[in-house]
Order: structure tokens, then C-alpha cells, then sequence
């Protein structure tokens, strides 16, 4: 009954994101989270991994995006 239920509603998913942000420092956008939740844990990772790194791009540019850490 309760199959029909995404594993992460899409409120806890934009808190989750909005945690990111002071970490990030700077507004993501507001189309990062699309609507309806995820599966599970994984497609929601995946998927917020690859938004993130397209706003990230936005932001500091595809250049600063590429450059390994340290």
C-alpha cells in the first residue's frame, strides 16, 4: 500500500541540500530539487551529486569545478 511512496520525500531532501549551501558559499538553485522525492538513498545522491556539480560550475565556472582538491 504504501509501495507508492518515494523513500526521501522531496521536503527532506531540499533540507537536506539547504544544508549544503554555508558549506558551498553561495544560493543554489532553486530547480536543484525536482519534485516527487526519490527511490532511495542512491538515486538521490546520485542525482543531487550531478545537480550540485552543475550549479557549482555556474558559480565558479567549469574551470575551478575540475581542479582536484588540495
Amino acid at each position: 500500500m504504501f509501495d507508492i511512496q518515494p523513500a526521501i520525500c522531496s521536503v527532506e531532501a531540499a533540507l537536506a541540500v539547504l544544508q549544503l549551501e554555508p558549506l558551498l558559499s553561495f544560493q543554489l538553485s532553486k530547480n536543484l530539487m525536482p519534485r516527487g522525492g526519490h527511490n532511495d538513498r542512491e538515486e538521490f545522491v546520485q542525482d543531487v551529486a550531478s545537480r550540485l556539480e552543475i550549479d557549482y560550475a555556474k558559480h565558479y565556472g567549469p574551470t575551478r569545478a575540475r581542479q582536484p582538491a588540495g
